[in-house]
């Protein structure tokens, strides 16, 4: 029988420990940029400049408010990092392979600076034009949904809308075909109204 050290911990294991501890603040801070990106987006098609009235914390947990979008951050980056991942296995373990899919352009000093940038640019354009595009479909669901929501003002006014989003401190609704922005503190009550 062999003899089990449960003090020992795997080289590997200490390897993949450290490393998520080093990538896991820049993992999180890449989400929250892109998070603030999708935010900017979903707000600015209906012409409301979300930095106005949101404050850090609205963008810390940015990513994590939609799970569409935070599906789609998470998805985004595990597909860059394979890509990114495939490219380098590609360059350092075939590299004739690797050599006539980049036309040769590897043996150049100038390619490796010039492959970065471009990998780097190509997932800035990505997730430019994703987020437009799921920016303009949040646009269309939100006029186009059925459930509005009943608001209470503080001056006990009812008021339906349909609702766009909210902060800590706004609440962005869409009614009588104009965009609103309501306090938080102006609001006594939120409820869904149905039709």
């Amino acid at each position: 029988m062999a003899n089990h050290n449960s003090n020992n911990t795997s080289p590997t294991g200490l390897m993949l420990l450290k490393e998520a501890q080093s990538y896991l603040p820049a993992l999180y801070i890449l989400m929250v940029g892109m998070g603030m990106l999708f935010e900017y987006h979903k707000y600015k098609i209906f012409h409301i400049n979300i930095f106005q009235y949101a404050d850090i914390f609205d963008f810390l947990i940015a990513p994590f408010r939609d799970p569409t979008i935070f599906a789609f951050i998470l998805l985004s980056i595990i597909i860059v990092s394979a890509l990114y991942t495939w490219d380098n296995h590609m360059r350092l373990n075939k590299p004739a392979r690797y050599l006539k899919f980049s036309f040769g352009l590897v043996t150049r000093s100038w390619f490796k600076p010039v492959h970065h940038i471009a990998f780097g640019t190509l997932f800035l354009f990505y997730l430019y034009v994703s987020s437009t595009a799921i920016a303009q479909n949040n646009k269309r669901r939100t006029l186009n949904q059925k459930q509005q929501i009943a608001i209470k003002l503080n001056d006990n006014e009812w008021i339906k809308a349909q609702l766009i989003g909210k902060t800590k401190e706004m609440v962005f609704i869409y009614r009588n075909g104009k965009v609103s922005i309501l306090p938080a503190g102006s609001i006594k009550e939120m409820i869904v109204a149905g039709n």
